[in-house]
């Protein structure tokens, strides 16, 4: 991660994202090799059982390392070095939700190395739960998500243990950036993302523009207040 290294905030951010791979992969790799160098040296067969699992595990947390590792390279492509410093600047400042920060340039997420979902392409934001029924036991199994919808007809979809509280927080971060955004889900919403996102586009402006409108008279509303007071 040389092109990272530049970047101190975001390495830090990253390096804490992916201690719950690398430090498992070194632990397995090391007993790993005592199994073998037992088995070697001392010819001994007791411990040859673990050998199979510890292989599995290894091999498990070293892809899992090296997944992370290229999704965040790939991640990264999608800035220029300007924004990139601009990003690493902001974040000591930013405030963490459920692994999420907004900067002035993108959301950033942190759970499995660095995700990166640019400003510009964000559109709407919602919250999804779902609830599966499994057969055989019968047990419910209950999970939420947090879809950001973009300007190119694509989602991003974040598994999250919160939904209103991460929802709440994306959405105060990101109305300090930006005004044109949808938030919520509904069926007419999604009928306009999937037939009409020019439209979808439209609806964000009016949200923009009624926004705008509200903060003009809470700043008038208060300057009245002030004016009272004196």
């Amino acid at each position: 991660m040389k092109k990272l290294k530049k970047y101190g905030n975001l390495h830090r951010l990253y390096r804490r994202s992916v201690r719950k791979f690398k430090i498992p992969f070194f632990i397995c790799l090391i007993i790993l090799i005592l199994v073998l160098a037992i088995f070697v040296i001392a010819n001994s067969f007791e411990l040859m059982h673990l050998t199979i699992p510890m292989i599995c595990l290894t091999f498990i947390f070293g892809i899992s390392w090296l997944f992370t590792n290229i999704l965040t390279k790939m991640e990264l492509k999608q800035f220029s070095p300007n924004q990139l410093n601009m990003i690493d600047n902001e974040v000591p400042s930013c405030a963490v939700c459920e692994g999420f920060l907004v900067t002035s340039q993108t959301i950033v997420r942190t759970k499995t190395g660095l995700e990166f979902v640019p400003m510009t392409k964000v559109l709407w934001v919602y919250a999804l739960s779902h609830t599966t029924r499994y057969k055989e036991s019968m047990d419910l199994c209950k999970s939420t998500s947090l879809i950001i919808a973009g300007r190119n007809h694509k989602k991003r979809v974040f598994h999250i243990k919160n939904n209103r509280k991460a929802f709440r927080f994306i959405q105060s971060e990101l109305l300090k950036h930006r005004l044109d955004i949808v938030f919520g889900y509904n069926h007419r919403l999604e009928d306009i993302y999937k037939n009409d996102i020019n439209k979808m586009i439209d609806l964000s402006q009016e949200y923009a523009e009624k926004r705008r409108k509200d903060d003009r008279n809470m700043v008038l509303s208060d300057k009245r207040k002030v004016y009272l007071l004196y």
